[in-house]
This record gives structure tokens, C-alpha cells and sequence, in this order.
């Protein structure tokens, strides 16, 4: 059984090739003046993939290398990245197998990355695990990035999440409701219940240092 081509969309930038009535296959317009099909034109749909594929794969490389010049970013956002501009699977596959080879995408190194800076906007370990999770970095990576931001930083940035928090509810006329809020809203950042409270005594016994 032949392929057929059954519809032609012309985009902003690309041209889509619907073959069968099902997939479309997205290509530049150069890469479709090269190669132009029209509505019943029959192709060998097997062929045309492996035509399409270094076409596919130079562009998918192209776009996400610089999808990484703008910061660092995991595996799957790449991918999911690539996979979103239609490239054939297999172009996608390939342009990650070069950018890890080449070191410019490291699941590791961006994890500690993101564990770091995430700890520095006062958020706790649990809260950076998850983030880590949703960016499709292996609990295993995620965890040992967790595990080596140094206790005193995570101890320093609950303390001033904490005296923060502690100002903004300090006109609470329950105290506390005031503190419970306090707790809470570490709990939300990340922070265990043990780790809020032991930063929000902290805060509060600087608090009173400072106005004395």
C-alpha cells in the first residue's frame, strides 16, 4: 500500500506535509522547496523519513543549543522542547545524544545548579526535590543535589525566610495565628516542620537582639 499525501499547511515559518490523513511532517521551506509535495502526490513514507532525518536533526541541534544558551536546563525540558517543534523522533533522540556527549546537557550539573540557586530564593530541600522531579530528574540525582547543599546555607536561608515572614505578620494581633502562618508558609517554601521552627526561634530571638 502506498502513502498518500493528504494535506498541505502552510505556517508562519514551516510547512507541514500530512501524509495518510495522520502525521504531519513539519519541515522549513527551503527543505519543502527542495522536496514540494502537493495534496494526492504518493511518497514512500519510509523514504521520506530518512530524507527528512539530517534535515531534522541539524535543525533540532540548532534549536536546542540555543534553548540552552538562555540558562541551563534537564533533559526532558530539551526534548519536550524539540518534540513541541515536530521533529522526526529519531532527530530528537540523536541531537540529545550529541548535546550530552559534548557536555551541554548534564542532568547532574544542572541539578546542583538548580538545587543551589533555588536555595538561594529561600527555599527549602523538599521543595527543591520536587522541582527537581517535575523537570524529569531521576529521584537519585535529585536527592544527592539536595543532599549536598551545606546545612549551614539551607540553616542561613530559613532564618531569613523566617525574619521576613516574621515582619510581614508582625501586626497579627493573634500570635498564634501569627506563627502557625509563619510555619505554614515554610512549609509551602520547602522547609520541614523541625527546620521552620528552629528558623523561626532563631528570627525571633535576632529580632529581639536588634531591638534592644
Amino acid at each position: 500500500m502506498k502513502d498518500i499525501v493528504t494535506e498541505i499547511i502552510e505556517d508562519k515559518s514551516r510547512v507541514g506535509v500530512r501524509i495518510n490523513e495522520e502525521k504531519v511532517y513539519w519541515l522549513s521551506y527551503a527543505d519543502y522547496r527542495e522536496r514540494p509535495l502537493l495534496p494526492n502526490d504518493f511518497v514512500d513514507l519510509a523514504e521520506y523519513e530518512e530524507w527528512l532525518l539530517p534535515r531534522h536533526y541539524a535543525q533540532a541541534l540548532n534549536k536546542a543549543v540555543a534553548f540552552l544558551a538562555v540558562r541551563s536546563r534537564s533533559r526532558q525540558e530539551v526534548e519536550q522542547k524539540l518534540q513541541s517543534k515536530g521533529y522526526l523522533d529519531r532527530a530528537v533522540e540523536l541531537a540529545l545524544y550529541k548535546l550530552e556527549k559534548e557536555k551541554l546537557l548534564d542532568d547532574e550539573a544542572f541539578a546542583r545548579e538548580w538545587a543551589q540557586a533555588r536555595s538561594h530564593r529561600h527555599l527549602g530541600k523538599v521543595r527543591i526535590l520536587q522541582e527537581l522531579r517535575q523537570k524529569g530528574i531521576s529521584r537519585t540525582i535529585a536527592e544527592k543535589a539536595c543532599a549536598d547543599l551545606p546545612r549551614e546555607e539551607q540553616e542561613t536561608q530559613a532564618v531569613t525566610l523566617a525574619r521576613k515572614l516574621l515582619r510581614r505578620y508582625a501586626t497579627q494581633e493573634n500570635e498564634t495565628k501569627a506563627v502557625q502562618k509563619i510555619i505554614a508558609a515554610m512549609g509551602r517554601r520547602g522547609f520541614s516542620y523541625e527546620e521552620a521552627s528552629r528558623a523561626f526561634q532563631t528570627a525571633l530571638r535576632q529580632a529581639k537582639e536588634d531591638d534592644e
